[in-house]
């Protein structure tokens, strides 16, 4: 199992960025979220389906990330440098928490959605999830519990284009109105 922090200030990837750690007690979110607005990369990071091909980071680009308390995933929203929305990405997770050191972690169970503005959805990493079960890596009841928690996405949030769409806008709009009061370059 892979364990993966929120903060993603030490991305190789990206040349200049600024980051912005929330954690927020709200009714409609109870959990850590984070946001990354890229000012200049190393290299693009250009992902394939089927036969397409999209950006999810370059110079310009955002990411926000959600980690909510007590459920078993994560969202990230990836935007382009026109604060375009280009997907929704949900890791499935066996916990979310926080370190000894107070930063906002989460335990990936291997499979992922990926949520299209168009409202495409695809499942991903089923094999990695297998694999990590058949070497012993994750437990039956980490296996069963992945696809619990994918199948109540695909049938919930996942569908609510409107929903994750608006919730999005209000994340990023928040955490630039966060940045114009705390301004922290990596």
């Amino acid at each position: 199992m892979r364990r993966k922090y929120i903060a993603k200030s030490q991305w190789q990837r990206i040349k200049t960025s600024k980051c912005v750690l929330f954690n927020t007690y709200q009714e409609c979110f109870n959990g850590y979220a984070s946001a990354i607005f890229v000012e200049k990369v190393h290299e693009k990071l250009i992902c394939k389906l089927d036969s397409r091909e999209f950006c999810l980071v370059d110079d310009g680009y955002s990411w926000i990330l959600r980690l909510p308390i007590g459920k078993n995933w994560s969202v990230t929203t990836m935007f382009d440098d026109r604060n375009n929305i280009i997907e929704w990405y949900f890791d499935i997770t066996k916990q979310n928490s926080i370190d000894e050191n107070g930063q906002p972690f989460y335990d990936d169970l291997y499979l992922d959605i990926v949520v299209f503005p168009s409202g495409e959805v695809v499942l991903f990493d089923e094999d990695e999830l297998k694999e990590a079960l058949e070497s012993g890596d994750i437990t039956q009841s980490d296996f069963n519990l992945a696809y619990s928690e994918a199948h109540k996405i695909l049938k919930g949030m996942a569908k609510d284009i409107t929903y994750l769409t608006n919730m999005s806008y209000n994340d990023l709009e928040f955490f630039r109105a966060q940045l114009n009061t705390s301004n922290s370059t990596v």
